[in-house]
Parts: structure tokens; sequence; C-alpha cells
């Protein structure tokens, strides 16, 4: 009898738990038909893309192992390959000019011309902010001379098994060829996980301090690159967004505005209710989605570089989908990208899609595969 009310037990908890995990992969436009995106250009669909220092080469990824990819240059405006790498690594980041490829196995980071794909230059062992796999590169920025690493409370670097304490929660700037600290830049607010990595031009980094809550006072600051030593300083009582590795943007409650980075100017201003918004960018097209009664969003899609709005529409209720942004083609259509990172796998999505949306009937008239990693990738650099 015992086992039998235990078979009961389990058999009802694990209906309990199908019922809610059916429940959360409820998806907006689930009943939409499935369409492949046909692109203007051959770019192959099983590789993501990213951004190269030359606008007119895109960096092609195939992930082959963890932390481990094949890696190729395109042409941009050609979609065809023009280098593929010898060697097998990861893409860590870029200066203004070379990408940086580490290569785990032999603990080295390759300097790599975008252009040819040549090795220009070359790094051992690597740093141990590299080595560490703790997940501290992602708020790494680096330079052809120097790299900034970015501390946050919980992350460790480790040096030959063992945890260097030198580096301190904050930023910390280091020579490639010296293995002493340049100068160190303590947190203005704690930083508990990195949100931004600085941002480097010429001789100053731009450092996005973490916010430590939604419309609660946010806060960036501009310092010299080779001292530390900080040139200024802003304050909103929104929120900063740096988009699209180009664009940093003020969102307050009542406006919506683009500024210059290290200008500090004021580019374009939209006035609005934007409490609660979200924004993102997709491209030179900035959106921002603020709730409003009944579950509804109102969504505003903006040209980057002049602040004309370019559509703006309501959406219904997304069935808790997560929207990433929203997108206006050259023929008028609206494109939604919904994405959400994945808590089981590291680096890896829930979904990536898109859905085609018609703002006067109010419904979606097709979804891509709930994995379209490659497409999105792509849509930032091509004109659809």
């Amino acid at each position: 009898m015992k086992n039998a009310y235990s078979v009961l037990i389990m058999t009802s908890l694990s209906h309990f738990f199908i019922g809610c995990f059916s429940e959360n992969k409820s998806y907006f436009a689930a009943e939409a038909p499935q369409k492949t995106i046909q692109l203007p250009l051959p770019f192959p669909s099983d590789l993501t893309y990213q951004a190269s220092p030359l606008a007119e080469v895109l960096i092609g990824t195939k992930k082959v192992a963890p932390a481990t990819f094949k890696i190729s240059g395109y042409g941009t405006f050609t979609g065809k390959r023009l280098w593929q790498l010898g060697l097998e690594g990861e893409i860590v980041g870029q200066t203004q000019t070379q990408l940086l490829l580490y290569i785990e196995k032999s603990s080295t980071v390759h300097f790599i011309d975008p252009k040819t794909g040549k090795i220009t230059q070359s790094i051992h062992p690597a740093p141990s902010p590299l080595t560490s796999k703790t997940g501290i590169a992602q708020g790494m920025a680096f330079t052809n001379d120097m790299y900034l690493t970015t501390k946050g409370l919980y992350t460790q670097i480790v040096e030959n098994g063992k945890t260097d304490e030198t580096f301190k929660i904050g930023i910390t700037a280091q020579k490639w060829s010296e293995n002493h600290i340049q100068w160190f830049l303590a947190p203005v607010t704690q930083i508990i996980d990195v949100q931004y990595k600085p941002i480097i031009k010429d001789d100053k980094a731009l450092i996005i301090n973490p916010q430590q809550s939604i419309n609660k006072g946010h806060s960036y600051q501009i310092v010299e690159l080779t001292t530390g030593r900080e040139l200024s300083r802003s304050t909103t009582e929104g929120t900063y967004y740096w988009l699209s590795d180009r664009y940093l943007v003020e969102c307050t409650a009542t406006q919506l505005q683009m500024i210059g980075p290290f200008t500090q100017q004021t580019l374009w201003q939209i006035k609005g209710n934007f409490k609660n918004g979200s924004v993102s960018a997709i491209g030179h097209q900035v959106s921002i989605m603020t709730p409003s009664t009944n579950k509804i969003r109102q969504v505003c899609i903006i040209n980057a570089f002049n602040g004309n709005i370019l559509q703006t529409f309501q959406l219904p209720y997304l069935h808790n989908t997560r929207l990433e942004a929203a997108y206006i083609t050259k023929e008028k259509r609206i494109w939604l990208r919904f994405l959400k990172k994945s808590f089981e796998t590291p680096a890896t999505y829930e979904y990536d899609y898109w859905v085609q949306f018609d703002p006067i009937s109010q419904k979606a008239q097709w979804q891509t595969h709930h994995h379209s990693e490659s497409l999105s990738s792509l849509v930032p650099f091509l004109d659809l």
C-alpha cells in the first residue's frame, strides 16, 4: 500500500510540474506559421556573426567545443568568406584595429588582423583574467597596449591555481607587456555583476556604473586611459544604456535622449511617458517598450542617427515571452525579436526567434525557428 501511495504522489507531482512547464512554454505567436527568412546575401546559416574593427568585415563563428570555435571573416556587403583561421579558439574581444583570439590549451592570446586573418602578435601566457573560468572576461576591454578588467563582488581571478588578491573590486588597468597594475578605479556603486564593460575610444574610457535599482539614479564616468584619472561624471534619475556598441541612450520617466558618449552633448531628445520603459537597439534603430494598462505595451521605433520616430504601435499580452527589441524593415514590416538566456546551459538561449507582427490586426503573421541565433546576429548589419 505504501508503494502505491508513493506512486500516486510521484504521479501527481509529475503532472503538476509538467503543467507548470507547459504553461511556461506558451510563447507569443505560438500559433503563427513558421517561416525561414531568405537573406539578400549568401551568409552561411550555421554560423553566428559579430562586428570586427573593420566595418566591411564580419566575423563568423561556429562552436566545436566549450570555449572553442571555428572562426572566419566575411565581407559585410557581399556575404562571401574572406579568410578562415587555422587555429580554433574563442574571440574574447577586440582593440580598435585587431581581434583577440584566446586559445585555452596553450594559454595564448593572438592578435588577428581582421582584413587578412593573419596573426600580428601573440601573448603567452595569457593574462590571468582571461584564463580564470569565472566569466570575468565579459567585463574586459582592450587596446593594442593594455587591457582593463572589471571585477565584481563575487568573481575571482585565479593565478596558478590560487586566487589573485591583487585584483580588487573595481576596474584595473594593465599593460600586455608588464605584469603589474597601471592604475585602479574603485567602483562608484557596488559591482554585484558586470552589466557593461568599459568603452574605449582613443585616450579615454567610458565607465557605465552598475545600477543598484531601477529608476533610482544611474551614472557614468569618463576617465583618462593612461592614468585612470576621472575627467567627468554624469548622473541621471533614470537609466543609461549602451547599445549596438555605439549609442549612449538616457531614459527617464519623461524623456528619451541620445548622448554623444565622449562629448556628452545631446544629439536628439524625445518627450513622452516612458515610465518603466526598457530600451534596446538593432543596428541603427532604437526601440523603447513601455508597459501600459491591461498588460498592453506601447512600442516606439526610432532612427538612432537623427531621432526621427519610424513607428509607434501597441502590443498585446506576450504570454510572459521576453521581448528584446522591435525592428522595422524597408517594406515597413514590423519584426519583433524575442530572446531569453538559458539558466540550464551557460552562454546559450532558451529561445531566440523573430515574429512579423501586424499592428493593425494585432496578430502575428509568422514566426521563425525558436533558435534563430544566426539570423539575429546578422540583422543589425543588413539592410532589410
